[in-house]
C-alpha cells in the first residue's frame, strides 16, 4: 500500500507539537515524515520562522536556542532513521530522483500549457516548459515565506494556509510524475487554513487529480481553476449583499 497515511500521521504531529511549542518532538516527527516523503522538506523555513516569530519565547535567544536544539534533534533522528541502510541506498535514491527529474508527466498541468500551446502553433521546448514552472515555483514559494513572515503574529491559521498554499503551488508547477491519492499531502492543511470555500477546493482538486489518470485530461486543469475562482467571486458578492 501506499505510505501516505503514515507521512501524514508524522507532519500533523510534528505541527502539533510545534503549535504547543515543544520543539524537540516536532524536530523529530518533522524528521520522520520527510524520511516517509522528501515533499515536506519544504515546511523546514515555516518551522524555523514559526519558531523565531512564537510570542511564548522571551527572547531573540531563547528563539535562536530553541531553533538550534531543534536542528541538532532533526539531524540525529534523520542520521538514526537512515543509518541502517548505509550510504548506498542514499546514492541510489539521488540517482532516482535524478532521472525522475527528467521525466516531463504527461498528466501534469506544465505538460497540459506545452501540449495546448504547441497545438495551437507556439513551438516553445519541453525543458524550457519545465524551467519556467520550476522558477514559477520557486518565486511563488518565497512569495509564501514573505506572506508567513508578515501574517504569522496576526493569525495563528496563518502557519497552515501557508504550508497549503506551498503545496498547490507544488501540485500546479509540478512537472514530474504526480499521483492522485498525493492529494493527502495538502487536505489537512486545506482544512486548517484560512482558505475559503475549502470543501469546494477539495471537491474539485479530488476530481481533477482523478481524472489524470485518463492521458492529457490534465487540462481540466483550467476549467478547475475557473469554477473555483467564479465560486469565490460569488461567494463575496453574495457576503457584499448580505453585510
Amino acid at each position: 500500500g501506499h505510505n501516505e497515511i503514515a507521512m501524514t500521521f508524522f507532519i500533523l504531529s510534528a505541527f502539533y507539537f510545534l503549535v504547543k511549542s515543544k520543539y524537540a518532538l516536532s524536530s523529530v516527527f518533522l524528521a520522520l515524515a520527510i524520511a516517509v516523503k522528501f515533499v515536506y522538506a519544504l515546511f523546514i523555513p515555516v518551522f524555523v520562522l514559526h519558531v523565531m516569530l512564537c510570542k511564548k519565547a522571551q527572547g531573540a535567544g531563547e528563539r535562536v536556542y530553541s531553533v538550534i536544539t531543534g536542528g541538532v534533534i532533526f539531524v540525529l533522528t534523520t542520521a538514526v532513521i537512515w543509518f541502517p541502510f548505509g550510504r548506498e541506498s542514499v546514492k541510489a535514491i539521488i540517482y532516482y530522483y535524478t532521472e525522475l527529474s527528467k521525466n516531463f508527466w504527461v498528466d501534469s498541468i506544465p505538460y497540459a500549457v506545452y501540449f495546448i500551446s504547441d497545438k495551437i502553433g507556439i513551438s516553445i521546448s519541453k525543458d524550457l516548459f519545465v524551467n519556467i514552472f520550476l522558477t514559477v515555483f520557486v518565486a511563488a514559494y518565497f512569495c509564501i515565506l514573505g506572506y508567513f513572515l508578515k501574517k504569522a503574529r496576526a493569525d495563528k491559521r496563518t502557519l497552515f494556509t501557508s504550508c497549503a498554499l506551498i503545496l498547490l503551488a507544488l501540485l500546479v508547477t509540478n512537472s514530474t510524475p504526480f499521483q492522485a491519492w498525493y492529494l493527502i499531502w495538502v487536505i489537512p492543511f486545506i482544512f486548517l487554513s484560512n482558505i475559503r470555500l475549502k470543501c469546494q477546493l477539495v471537491f474539485l482538486l479530488s476530481y481533477f487529480l482523478i481524472m489524470t489518470f485518463w492521458k492529457r485530461m490534465c487540462v481540466l486543469s483550467a476549467p478547475t481553476i475557473i469554477i473555483y475562482s467564479f465560486m469565490l467571486l460569488f461567494s463575496k458578492n453574495i457576503s457584499e449583499e448580505v453585510v
